[in-house]
């Protein structure tokens, strides 16, 4: 894993958490940010869409 970048003195960065996996949130973001219903979003996940 990288480092972070840059090094302040005061201030020095961290790194809380790791990377989101490929696709982790697609529920939350295409039934709760986007409004997609459940029913379309299960039938584009069936057909490899999503």
């Amino acid at each position: 894993m990288q480092n972070v970048a840059p090094k302040l003195s005061e201030t020095p960065g961290t790194i809380r958490s790791i990377a989101p996996g490929l696709g982790e949130h697609n529920d939350q973001v295409y039934l709760e940010l986007l409004g997609m219903s459940a029913a379309r979003y299960y039938e584009l996940k069936q057909k490899s869409v999503i």
